[in-house]
This record gives structure tokens, sequence and C-alpha cells, in this order.
């Protein structure tokens, strides 16, 4: 089973309550949501970095937007969104995870090609993972089809890096979606997690 690390709930108390009402508001949920900290740059058809100090970065290529836009990075904590990643990571050989999610939000346009995100693994985090597990990077991905509505976390290929303490990964375009908020932004939801690392079998 999954468990959630938190090396870093006491730093969630330094955010407002009035930050985490208006962070739920926007998500639309009544649950309260801790809002560890947020930033917001402007990314143009060049491509860009946005930077959240502390937790990582979301990088956008040339031609990601056809027009300037701001982005906006937080690190928050929502209730919804940790069920949402109990129940629909339970086909994954899953451990422990960080206690907060990375939300991004483009606003009223959605990227139009993959991105990549970098973000921070603490080394007390690692430090809790069982021997044969990895650190790994999770995205909910929503998909309408018709009968049913499927809103889940898939896992995707990633890759620590020791030196910058990061892991690293590149996201479809799909983790975008607009039908999370009332006021029909665009927004991906990334998670760092831990999975059991497959082990291959001898060359004979």
């Amino acid at each position: 089973p999954s468990s959630t690390w938190t090396g870093w709930s006491t730093m969630g108390r330094q955010g407002s309550i009035l930050s985490a009402v208006l962070i739920g508001i926007l998500i639309g949920s009544y649950l309260p949501v801790m809002v560890y900290g947020q930033t917001t740059m402007l990314v143009s058809p060049e491509g860009g970095t946005v930077t959240l100090e502390g937790f990582g970065s979301v990088t956008f290529p040339p031609r990601a937007f056809s027009e300037s836009l701001s982005v906006l990075i937080s690190a928050t904590q929502s209730p919804e969104t940790q069920e949402d990643f109990a129940t629909s990571t339970e086909i994954f050989s899953v451990g422990p995870r960080l206690p907060h999610e990375i939300r991004i939000n483009s606003g009223s346009l959605a990227p139009a090609t993959s991105f990549e995100v970098a973000l921070r693994v603490p080394k007390a985090f690692r430090s809790t993972l069982p021997p044969s597990f990895g650190v790994t990077v999770f995205a909910q991905i929503y998909q309408d089809r018709g009968m049913e509505v499927l809103d889940h976390f898939e896992l995707f290929p990633s890759t620590f890096d020791p030196t910058t303490q990061t892991v690293r990964a590149t996201m479809p375009k799909t983790a975008f979606t607009n039908m999370r908020h009332a006021d029909n932004s665009y927004e991906a939801i990334v998670i760092v997690g831990s999975t059991a690392i497959p082990r291959h079998p001898p060359n004979r």
C-alpha cells in the first residue's frame, strides 16, 4: 500500500488560511487545500521555464503556446487529489509519495506540445523508500469516454538526477485538461511517488 511522506508537513502551516480557501474554490473543492507555495511567470511562443523555488520547474519548448501567457505553478495538498491518487494507483506497486502535488495552470490555453518537469526530491524522502523502490512521476489524466469519465493518475518514465536531487520526466500535452475548474482553465497535476523497480532475469 502507498503512504505519504510527512517530512514537509510543517511547511504547510506557513500558507495562509485565506490562500487555502481561494485555491479550494479555484479547483472546485469544498475540502481544505493546503498551499505550500506558488509562482507565476510569462511564457512566450519561444518557450520558457517556470520555477517554484524548493519544489521544481516546468519547461515548455518552443511553439508550446501560440501566444504569450502567464503560467501558474503551485505546490498544494488536496485531500481530494490524495484520494484520487490512492484509488487510481492500486494497479501499480506504489510506495511512499511526497505529501504535495504540483499544479501547473496555463489559463485559457493548453500547450500544443509535451513538456518537461524537474521536481525536487528531498534526501529524507528517498531514505524512506524500500530497497527495491525508485522515485517516479505520476500525472493525473482526464479521459471522457462518453459513457464514463476517468480522472486517474498514470505512471510516466522518469529519471532521477542525484547531482541536482531532482526527478525528470516528459509529460504529454494530454496531462492538461480544462474540465476540473469552474473557470475552465487548463491544468496539469503531477505527483512525485515511488514504485518497485522491475528485476530483469539474468542473461543465459
